[in-house]
């Protein structure tokens, strides 16, 4: 009889949740199926303690479906809310790649003009500057720069030939020329100044350029370093990839919405151990 009892028991364990929520309700119906199969195992012969434990299995099987559907609204919760927080950034990546293309074209246009050309230099550090440094953004960092290059080549060569002798682009160096040479016509129609310390002038706006224009790159492969390793669970690492990131460019939303999450993602991590 009581190794019928027990396999009564068995049975009632198995038909039982096999994890149960944490949630009160079901950790009370738990405690009371337990109670309830120590009475069955107690009293082998009791009918009143089979009805008793077949009734407890019921209520911690509802109790159980109840935590799943808690459970599955708070995970759809949370998810409606990752799915809002990833379309507000999408929103504001787009917005801002928007505003810069508009400002490059504008660069682009005064680029196009020899009268134009230093104040298009000088518009060009600044989107430089001010470049969008996203996950997406590498392809557009390499085609404006290769555009407005070109567009600085072909306004040299026609104003200054002699500048573009030898050359099928413009680096910063050849732009450092372009401003000697307006310069140095403009001193020599003014008498005012002397030209080396134009030239040490201009040439420090063209190392300014190079490293301006390295700088951002080193910011592309670091967003992308980050994303890796935030794939990767090495959150830690990750955040210094988007500190990094951010000490550039501070409106960074991508990299602010990747680090908030990597510390929040460590912090649970830490919690579990």
């Amino acid at each position: 009889m009581r190794g019928a009892a027990h396999a009564a028991a068995l049975s009632a364990l198995l038909l039982a949740p096999a994890a149960l929520s944490a949630e009160a309700g079901a950790a009370a119906e738990r405690a009371e199926l337990v109670r309830q199969i120590d009475r069955v195992l107690a009293n082998p012969a009791s009918d009143a303690a089979k009805v008793a434990l077949e009734s407890s299995v019921g209520r911690a099987a509802a109790a159980e479906k109840a935590d799943a559907e808690a459970e599955r609204a708070k995970l759809m919760a949370a998810a409606e809310k990752d799915y809002a927080k990833l379309a507000a950034l999408r929103a504001a990546k787009a917005e801002r790649v928007n505003e810069w293309e508009d400002d490059f074209s504008r660069a682009c246009s005064l680029a196009s003009g020899a009268a134009t050309v230093r104040r298009a230099v000088d518009e060009y550090e600044r989107l430089l500057s001010d470049f969008p440094v996203y996950s997406d953004t590498g392809e557009l960092l390499r085609k404006s720069g290769e555009k407005i290059r070109g567009i600085f080549y072909a306004t040299i060569k026609k104003a200054y030939p002699y500048l573009a002798e030898g050359r099928t682009t413009a680096d910063s160096r050849m732009l450092a020329s372009l401003q000697f040479a307006r310069s140095a016509a403009q001193q020599s129609a003014t008498g005012g100044g002397t030209m080396s310390r134009v030239a040490e002038r201009e040439l420090r706006r063209a190392d300014k350029l190079k490293r301006l224009e390295e700088e951002v790159t080193r910011q592309q492969e670091n967003m992308a370093a980050g994303l890796a390793l935030f794939r990767r669970r090495r959150w830690a690492e990750a955040g210094k990839n988007f500190d990094a990131v951010l000490a550039f460019d501070k409106a960074n939303e991508e990299a602010l919405y990747y680090k908030g999450l990597a510390r929040g993602r460590a912090a649970a991590e830490s919690e579990t151990r």
